[in-house]
This record gives structure tokens, sequence and C-alpha cells, in this order.
């Protein structure tokens, strides 16, 4: 019986350790995935990516959504920041053995958009044409791109917009 007993603990051992390691491996993988693609308009980053338990859900801490762009260049930029990003029904073994990050879920929990609208004297916005909500669907676009995904929400967000002379 003791004998069971122990190999039964170390069944469990091999196992949890095998867990932890795929669990640290998924994540290197992911961060260097994030920003990966060099035609990307906006760059990710936070504090801490955090691979739940038993692999099937995400959480991005203190996330923020940079423009790629320099801010003189002329165009609308969108900063986003938030507390948090939860993402449920992430699919771990598709994502290790193709590299498509497919999930169930993705939202941002209390989001905070900053728009910032490029004008010039007269207040017309990049060359005359006021397109602010062409630049939130770039945002979203480029964030949504990077992944397969079936719903997106955000939850308590907020946004501002602020005008700024060339």
């Amino acid at each position: 019986m003791k004998k069971i007993g122990k190999i039964i603990l170390i069944i469990l051992g091999v196992l949890f350790v095998a867990l932890l390691t795929a669990e640290w491996f998924i994540e290197m993988r992911l961060e260097s995935l994030i920003n990966a693609n060099p035609n990307r308009k906006y760059n990710i980053v936070y504090s801490d990516l955090d691979l739940n338990t038993f692999l099937n859900g995400i959480t991005i801490d203190k996330m923020e959504m940079i423009p790629m762009e320099q801010a003189d260049s002329g165009n609308t930029k969108i900063i986003g920041k938030m507390d948090y990003a939860e993402i449920t029904g992430f699919r771990p073994m598709q994502f290790l053995f193709s590299k498509i990050v497919s999930m169930n879920s993705m939202s941002f929990i209390e989001p905070d958009f900053r728009i910032y609208i490029q004008s010039d004297s007269t207040g017309k916005s990049e060359g005359g044409k006021k397109n602010g909500g062409s630049n939130i669907q770039e945002l979203f676009a480029d964030v949504l791109t990077r992944v397969e995904l079936e719903n997106f929400e955000l939850r308590n967000g907020r946004a501002s917009a602020t005008r700024c002379l060339l």
C-alpha cells in the first residue's frame, strides 16, 4: 500500500511540474507574440500577463495601447489604458501547435480612451476630414486582428477627446 501511495504522489508531482512548465512556456510565447507584427499601428504594454490555473484564461494587468506613429505626424491619436483585460476560453493546445491565439471572450475592464484630434487653426482635422470614428475602429481592429475571438466587451469604460492644434 505504501508503494502505491508513493507512486501516486510521484505521478501527481510530475503532473504538477508539467502544468507549471506548460504555463511558463505559454506565457513566454504569448509575450513574444503580442507586439511581433512590425506593421501594427498600436503597441501593447502591460505590467503583468498571467495565465490562469488550468490554462483556460488570461489576465493582463495595467494594459495600455499606445500608437506607433509619432505624436506630431498630424493624425488623430488614441491612447487606451485599462485596469486589466480578462480573456476566457483560451485554447492552449491550439496555441502550442499552431501559434494561433484563439479564445472565447476578451473584456477590457475600466478602459479609459484618450483621443487627441490633430487640427489646424481653422479647426479642421487631418486635411479637413473628421474621422475620429475611423481611428477608434482602427484601434480595435489592430488589437482584435491579432487573435481569433468570439466576443469582445468593454466594461465601465470612458473616453475623452482633446483637440490639438498643429
